[in-house]
């Protein structure tokens, strides 16, 4: 029996969101310079 994607999906979700706390943590980015990655609407 597989496990359901979703199983899988969630782990994975939350161990890139922990990264990416630990990234900002570390250095944290100005809302300018996070803004500037975002297209322009």
């Amino acid at each position: 029996m597989q496990p359901s994607p979703d199983m899988l999906s969630l782990p994975a979700k939350t161990k890139t969101q922990e990264k990416i706390k630990k990234n900002q943590k570390v250095n944290p980015l100005p809302e300018n310079q996070i803004r500037s990655y975002l297209p322009a609407f």
